[in-house]
């Protein structure tokens, strides 16, 4: 045998040997436990992974400037000082059933409406998150309703599928659904893994080692002021045509557990800073982020816009309620980057006009 094809032969034990052990890693690792938790965040004790609110917990307006300030969040507290309100009025109050927002009526006296998210969902400050915004308005209107924020920052559909049998427990009559952005952040969760076990365990090193000679500040920033280069003909926006997220099962399983369990489910579709039909201005590319995989704003909205799609053929078929959050949001929120501070964050008063609309769509279902 030649020494070529020694060496080929090689190279091939070697790649079949590293793609076993790669393999063998990843059935005995049990997933990365969550970090950089917020003060009203803790990891699930059955499942480091995860993360829950914390029961019971409050925080001013001054104590979340402060652990701002004190963690190197700069967004954050940028975002604070701008609001210019009360220090000693409340920012985040957390439930002592680890929800959002004020006690649950222990005897369900009012129709109750479970809203199912993330960070979209549980806002950023107390009062003006579209739940609380949509709870105030309904009442105001004579609806009884009760309103319980289930959004949590960085929540997954994987993430909801664990707390699915918490949030049954609720007994919600209706259950909203908005969820997505936190899955296109995650290249794994949107395109799924790798069918090498070897790439991904090269994927995730690549990732990590820039994290060993960066604070989390500095890499928060980085990834935030990232050159963005927008393309509405790239190669890569006519790949994503007809394309399902890898996640989007996860979601219907979601709906049809909340359906099982009684509630009246509401899907609501995707409004982001960037869309397809508009090039960004240089504010929003200035205030905006993207996933680490790609440079390009257009990528972002055509990946929201597929997923919005998806949603209204699943609530066709099925005869699911729909709030279209991004049709509505193109009509009502202009120029766009007045009412988002990021890519997919709506400013609190843009959290109060989405509050509102919802109340208006919800209100003939509570009736």
């Amino acid at each position: 045998m030649s020494r070529f094809w020694r060496s080929l032969a090689g190279i091939l034990v070697a790649a079949v040997v590293f793609e076993i052990c790669a393999r063998v890693l990843f059935a005995v690792r049990p997933p990365p436990a969550v970090t950089d938790l917020q003060p009203y965040q803790m990891a699930d004790p059955a499942r480091p992974w995860h993360k829950r609110l914390r029961p019971g917990f409050v925080e001013t307006y001054a104590e979340a400037a402060e652990f701002k300030h004190g963690t190197g969040r700069v967004l954050g507290e940028t975002y604070l000082a701008r609001l210019r309100a009360d220090p000693a009025q409340v920012f985040v109050r957390i439930n002592g059933d680890g929800f959002r927002g004020p006690e649950i009526d222990g005897a369900h006296r009012a129709a109750r409406i479970l809203t199912i998210g993330d960070s979209c969902t549980f806002g950023t400050a107390e009062a003006s998150s579209y739940p609380r915004v949509a709870e105030a308005t309904l009442r105001q209107r004579g609806v009884a309703v009760e309103v319980v924020n289930a959004g949590v920052e960085g929540y997954t559909t994987a993430d909801v599928l664990v707390e699915l049998d918490r949030l049954k427990a609720l007994r919600p009559q209706i259950a909203t659904v908005y969820l997505g952005w936190n899955g296109f952040f995650n290249q794994e969760q949107v395109f799924g893994q790798p069918t090498l076990a070897a790439l991904r365990l090269v994927r995730g090193v690549a990732r990590a080692i820039p994290a060993l000679f960066r604070s989390r500040r500095d890499a928060a920033l980085a990834a935030y002021q990232r050159p963005k280069h927008p393309d509405a003909h790239a190669r890569e926006l006519a790949a994503l045509d007809g394309f399902v997220p890898a996640f989007f099962p996860d979601l219907r399983q979601i709906v049809r557990e909340m359906q099982s369990a009684g509630s009246r489910v509401v899907l609501v579709t995707l409004a982001g800073l960037y869309e397809l039909e508009r090039e960004p201005t240089p504010h929003m590319l200035e205030i905006g982020h993207l996933p680490p995989y790609t440079d390009n704003p257009y990528v972002l909205a055509k990946l929201a816009s597929r997923l919005n799609d998806l949603l209204r053929d699943l609530a066709h078929a099925q005869s699911i309620d729909l709030i279209d959050v991004d049709m509505w949001s193109r009509a009502t929120l202009v120029p766009r980057e007045q009412y988002f501070f990021d890519s997919v964050h709506l400013t609190d008063e843009g959290q109060a006009m989405l509050g509102r609309y919802v109340a208006d769509r919800l209100a003939p279902l509570v009736r």
